[in-house]
């Protein structure tokens, strides 16, 4: 009985702590808040979806409606909050403001994962995963693209503002291979195969490939905090702003890659 009661002391004494100290405070709500979403089941008897769950809807969406009138009012040049801004609102135009308030890789490459998510798909064999070896995947792959309606062919206005913007972030982050590697997916869009070899060649001899994806969720962490979200809910908020659709487009820059080395050797 005596340890029973010490374990019960202890207990007691630890939510004093946490009730009395603001941050310890804030970070045990963050954890309440998703032990009740993991409790909840979803509907149909699926997990609970992350992107539908409560803590995006109660913690992100009251910042993102304002996020672009708070750093207007407030930050109106700092390209970190603007950045942070088109981040939380998906505001295109203001990240591209952004980056172009000067050279940051960091805005760079917020406003060229952008450009990349709402970027026009189109379908070739190249990236379309098959073997060129293969003359009944071949044939299999060719039914399909036509079935599918997609363009086989992207033209030029809606091709070059997006290599405009890999070029731009190219510029400002030199060393790295991703904007560079990616250009070959709209090369190859426009039917510019050469081209897509020597920008592939010029992306494998660059040193790193990264989009800076902490430093963004850093931004807007900071841009919650200063709107009035407590640090350990913007912390875990802030990611959800992350977005990375450029990593889909390199796995299609590397089937185009293989199908073309493999056509190549044919």
């Amino acid at each position: 009985m005596p340890g029973i009661r010490a374990s019960w002391l202890i207990f007691i004494a630890v939510i004093l702590v946490v009730a009395g100290v603001k941050p310890l405070r804030d970070q045990a709500r963050v954890q309440w808040t998703m032990m009740s979403q993991l409790r909840s089941p979803a509907p149909s008897g699926f997990p609970p979806d992350p992107a539908e769950s409560s803590l995006t809807a109660h913690l992100i969406e009251p910042y993102r409606q304002r996020a672009v009138r708070f750093v207007e009012q407030h930050h109106p040049d700092d390209p970190e909050m603007l950045m942070a801004a088109g981040m939380l609102a998906d505001d295109t135009s203001l990240l591209k403001r952004a980056a172009e308030s000067g050279a940051d890789p960091v805005a760079w490459s917020a406003y060229g994962e952008a450009v990349l998510r709402d970027a026009p798909s189109y379908s070739r064999l190249g990236n379309w995963a098959v073997d060129p070896n293969d003359a009944e995947a071949v044939a299999e792959a060719e039914r399909e693209i036509a079935e599918s309606g997609h363009p086989t062919k992207l033209s030029p206005d809606e091709a070059e503002p997006i290599l405009a913007a890999l070029r731009r972030w190219q510029q400002a982050d030199a060393d790295n291979a991703l904007p560079v590697a990616i250009e070959v997916r709209y090369l190859y869009g426009l039917h510019r195969d050469e081209q897509c070899l020597s920008q592939w060649e010029r992306a494998a001899r660059l040193p790193a490939v990264h989009s800076h994806p902490t430093e963004r969720a850093h931004a807007v962490q900071r841009l919650l905090i200063r709107m009035g979200m407590p640090e350990p809910e913007a912390i875990t908020a802030s990611w959800w702003a992350v977005t990375l659709p450029s990593f889909a487009r390199l796995r299609d820059c590397a089937r185009i890659a293989l199908y073309e080395g493999l056509l190549a050797q044919m």
